[in-house]
């Protein structure tokens, strides 16, 4: 049985069928030509799925990357990597054996079926029997990239609102309590305010940020929105307090 590999998929191979239960194996290399001794269709098949196809798929990655999303900083493009290669083990299965949850096993068969007719060339079997492999990724780098673009507006996001609620000469302590069915107080500088916030908590957040106040106490929590608090803790930070004892 042989199996014809490039040295970096030939190395990932290696390094996988030394992790398995056999302890030990014999195999002959003229060129890129592996010669298999002592190792079974099933066990080589395995091998090959969890050590040279992650070095294969590695490298269509960044050929897909270079090529379609250049514009990216490295460390940018070593996020989007990250997040590809996470993304193809969750339950994104495109009709592609090596897409989605058990895309490993499913594909180690595969490589068995073909060891046990003899051998196999391992580029040429990922490249004719995964068709649309290459589009699968690309779709995996696209959904990267809105995840990448979306995290970068939300940190953009919440610079400006840190940068708008910045404490200025004349800001206050203030107490925001909030009241069963929809009320709340707002209380500071010796004036106290109130209303109602449902279907207003852009505008009630708006107002708070633009008192740029020095700390703001919030109360009644178990009617807060947490839309709104969440929102409060990007552009206040350690000013946003939360007694110990609220009700």
């Amino acid at each position: 049985m042989y199996i014809t590999l490039d040295p970096p998929c030939r190395q990932g191979f290696l390094a996988a069928l030394s992790r398995q239960a056999s302890p030990s194996f014999s195999l002959l290399l003229q060129g890129e030509r592996l010669e298999l001794l002592d190792v079974g269709p099933a066990q080589a098949g395995r091998a090959l799925a969890e050590g040279a196809f992650p070095v294969y798929e590695s490298g269509l990655l960044r050929s897909l990357l270079w090529r379609h999303f250049a514009g990216f900083g490295p460390s940018e493009q070593a996020e989007l990597l990250a997040v590809a290669r996470t993304l193809a083990g969750c339950d994104l299965y495109r009709g592609t054996p090596a897409s989605g949850p058990g895309r490993l096993r499913r594909l180690g068969g595969l490589l068995t079926a073909e060891l046990e007719r003899g051998g196999l060339d391992f580029r040429g079997f990922c490249r004719f029997r995964l068709p649309g492999h290459g589009s699968y990724l690309r779709f995996l780098l696209e959904t990267a990239v809105g995840e990448l673009i979306a995290a970068q507006e939300d940190a953009e996001y919440g610079r400006l609102l840190q940068e708008t609620a910045l404490p200025g000469p004349e800001s206050g302590d203030w107490t925001l309590e909030f009241f069963a069915g929809g009320a709340f107080t707002l209380c500071g500088g010796g004036r106290e305010e109130g209303g109602r916030w449902p279907g207003r908590e852009d505008a009630l957040i708006a107002d708070l940020i633009a008192r740029r106040p020095r700390s703001l106490r919030l109360r009644g929590l178990a009617y807060a929105p947490l839309s709104l608090t969440a929102c409060l803790e990007q552009a206040l930070g350690e000013r946003l307090e939360y007694p110990a004892a609220d009700p």
